[in-house]
Formats: structure tokens, sequence, C-alpha cells
């Protein structure tokens, strides 16, 4: 179809011009052969532009040749054709461009080396960029890893993405982490993360299994993870469980984070239990955290009490602040009553609170069955006044103290006032005089 493009004129023109534009806007094949004869021998410059556009229009792959033919005598005998505005030479790359046929990339590519074509070399590229024949893949392939010229590696790292054959993921990568230009490398990790290919699982899950470099092991991953498929799932445990280098599997967890399936958590949690590197362990619990599996909440809630490493035990305790449903809420009923670890019992008082606060204040209310929390709540109620009274550890005492704040249920201020009395440390009874001045005072306002 005609984009518009014979519509314009070139200056100085004439009846012959006018003629072609006419011809181009019909879009008639019978006019090729004439338009052709045109576009190799007329004399005046202009109707040779006019008849390139009408080709370009009408599309007919016979023009191909005479097209690049003029870039040929351009090269050549440039002085010959007094196309001093270049008009010809880009009427013509665009034509080609249009024609979607192999054999114009190698000229195309020959004139983006040529300086003295310096002025098309932004028609070059969008020419090429509208190559996508498949027998036109090993030119690009080629250009990739052999040509010379950056403006040359950079269309066909673009053009590999757009034909879209997995053999081109191994050469982009490639590309991307050695290529001395920095344009080369952007455009390839672009093309890399917008390829998509039925076979590029395959591919892709080799090279994360086998390749020597750490950062292609890394940028696979990426790759992979656009691929949209449960196989990428696989290939993605399989690295973060067996890959050598750390960040390779750092990489990965925050990508099985990201993509958020379920059947990443076994994985992840086994990093989480038994990775040697702590950045490993903390992007595995921040997925977890994500995906947000009640499979993985007992393993958070170890590596929160027990990893060694800070930084884990922050991502664990994120990423369990995440879940504040019915499921946790079982959970941390179970573990609030731990006999071992102050800690997680102390974690299990405060999560309980922040659940039960997240819901609508009628919910609340241990009265208030109809909404389906009210046995839910009445058990968590209890089990927060239980510590309070009973736990061993301050810390889990004021904690429990804090969370019926939060709560601000007016029935557990009669547990509250019995800690008051009876609670030997400064800092419980201090908590707990704030928790009834709060609901006290709640209390008094809905009153007035």
């Amino acid at each position: 179809m005609c984009d518009g493009s014979c519509g314009g004129r070139s200056s100085g023109g004439g009846a012959r011009a006018d003629a072609a534009e006419r011809l181009g806007e019909m879009e008639d094949p019978l006019a090729v052969p004439r338009l052709i004869t045109a576009l190799k021998k007329d004399p005046q410059i202009e109707v040779r532009t006019s008849a390139a556009r009408a080709l370009r229009c009408i599309g007919d792959q016979s023009a191909v040749e005479p097209l690049l033919d003029v870039l040929r005598y351009s090269v050549d005998f440039e002085s010959k054709w007094e196309d001093c505005d270049g008009y010809l030479t880009c009427s013509a790359i665009n034509a080609l461009g249009a024609f979607d046929n192999a054999v114009v990339v190698r000229p195309l590519l020959a004139l983006l080396e040529n300086d003295t074509f310096r002025f098309a070399w932004e028609n070059i590229s969008d020419a090429l960029s509208n190559i996508t024949d498949p027998d036109s893949f090993s030119l690009f392939l080629n250009a990739l890893k052999e040509n010379k010229n950056p403006r040359a590696r950079k269309v066909a790292a673009c053009q590999l993405c757009e034909i879209g054959d997995s053999r081109a993921i191994k050469p982009l990568l490639d590309a991307y982490t050695g290529d001395e230009s920095d344009e080369v490398r952007a455009t390839s990790y672009h093309a890399l993360y917008d390829f998509y290919s039925v076979q590029a699982v395959h591919v892709l899950s080799e090279i994360l299994k086998n390749d020597e470099s750490e950062d292609i092991r890394k940028l696979a991953a990426v790759v992979i993870a656009n691929q949209n498929s449960l196989d990428a799932v696989e290939a993605l445990a399989s690295a973060l469980e067996n890959d050598k280098a750390p960040k390779v599997r750092r990489t990965v967890a925050d990508i099985l984070g990201g993509i958020g399936q379920r059947r990443s958590v076994p994985a992840l949690i086994k990093a989480l239990q038994n990775d040697s590197n702590d950045s490993v362990r903390s992007a595995a619990a921040f997925a977890l955290g994500i995906i947000g599996d009640a499979r993985a909440m007992e393993p958070l809630l170890d590596a929160f009490a027990g990893d060694n490493a800070s930084r884990v035990r922050v991502f664990a305790e994120g990423a369990l602040h995440n879940a504040i449903d019915e499921t946790a809420m079982q959970i941390y009923l179970r573990k609030v009553k731990d006999g071992k670890d102050a800690r997680i019992r102390r974690f299990s008082v405060e999560m309980l609170g922040v659940i039960i606060a997240s819901l609508p204040p009628s919910d609340r209310i241990v009265a208030d069955f109809e909404s389906g929390h009210g046995d839910s709540c009445k058990k968590a109620l209890t089990a927060i006044g239980d510590s309070l009274l009973h736990d061993a550890d301050a810390e889990v005492r004021r904690a429990a103290a804090e969370s019926l704040e939060d709560i601000g249920n007016p029935e557990t201020v009669k547990v509250l006032k019995s800690a008051m009395e009876k609670d030997k440390d400064a800092g419980v009874r201090e908590a707990v005089r704030y928790a009834l001045e709060s609901i006290i005072e709640e209390q008094n306002n809905k009153k007035k």
C-alpha cells in the first residue's frame, strides 16, 4: 500500500515526474516496466526520483535489482548523477526497505560503511529495519559477528531480534558482553530482552547451564524469564540450585520472585535454607514474600529467628509481613506457643495483632461471628492475652500489649488491667498503660 511518500514532487520536476508520481498512487503493476525504464534512463534526476518512489508504492519485486543498480551507480559514478541533494539515493534506499527481500541486506549494510552516504545512514537503518525475510538471517548474523562498522552491527542486532531465530541468542549474548561499542552492547541487550522464540527456552537453558561466562549466564536468566514458559521456571530453579556463581543465583532468585509462579517455591525455600551466600538467601526470602505461598511461612520464620546474617533476617521478616491471611493466622497461633524461641513467639504475637488490626473494625469484636472472622479473632485475642499474662519473656509480653493497643478491642481491658497489676517488668507495664489509655479514650470518644 502507498504510504503517501509518492505524493510530493522533487523540486524542478516536470510532466514526466508528475506522471510517475500518479502511477505510484494508482499502484498499478502494469506500470512497473515503464517506471523501471524511467529509473534507469531518464535524463532528469527528479523523474528518476519519482520513479523510485512510485516503485516503492507498487511493491513489485522486479524493481529490486534496478533500485540496487541506482546505489551501485551512485557509489562508482556519483559525479555523473547530479544527485547533489541525495533525493534519488534516499528514495531508492527507502524503496528497497519496503520490499523485505534478503538480497538488499548486503548492499545496504555496505553503505553504512561509506562516509559518502552519511546523509543517508538514517534512511539505510530504517530500510534495514523492515527486512525480516528469513533468508536475511545469516547476513545479519554475519554482520553482528564480523562487520567492523558499529552502525551495521547495531542494525544487525535489532533485526536478529525481529527475525526471531533462536540461533541468534548466543551471538547476541556475546555482543552484549564483548562488543567494543556501547551502542551495540545496549542494542544487543534490548534485542535479547525483547527476544521471543518457541525454541528460545531450550537454547537459553543450555547457555544458563553450561556457559563459562558469569555475565552471559546472568543475562540468559533475564532473557529466559521473558519467554513466558513453564519450562523457563524449571530452568531457573535448576540454576538457583546449581550455578556456581552467587551473583547468578541471586539474580535468578530475584527473577523467580518477579515471575511469581508457585512452582518455584520449593527451589526458593531450598535456597533460603541451604545456600551458603547470604545475598542469595536474602533474595530467596524476598521472592518468597512476593509469591506469598503458605509453604514458605515456616522456613521464613526459621530464617527470621535463626539465620546468622542480619540481612537475611530482615528480608525474612519483610516477607512474613506480606502474609496476613487466615492461613498465616493459624500458623502464628501455633508459633505463639513455641517454648524454644522467644523471637518467634514475639513476632507471632506482633503479626497476630497486625492481621486482626487489618480487618474492618466490626470484625475485630470477638462477639461478631457473622463476618467469618469472629472465631479466628477470638482465638488470636485469647492467644495474645495469654502471652501478655504468662509468657516468660518480657519482650513477648510487651509486644502482646502493643498488639492489643493496635487492635483496640474493649473486651481486652480486663486482661490489660490484670497485667498492669501483676507484671513486674516496667517496660511491659508502660506498654500496658498506653494500651489501656488508647482503648479507653477511643471508647469515650464513641460515647460523645
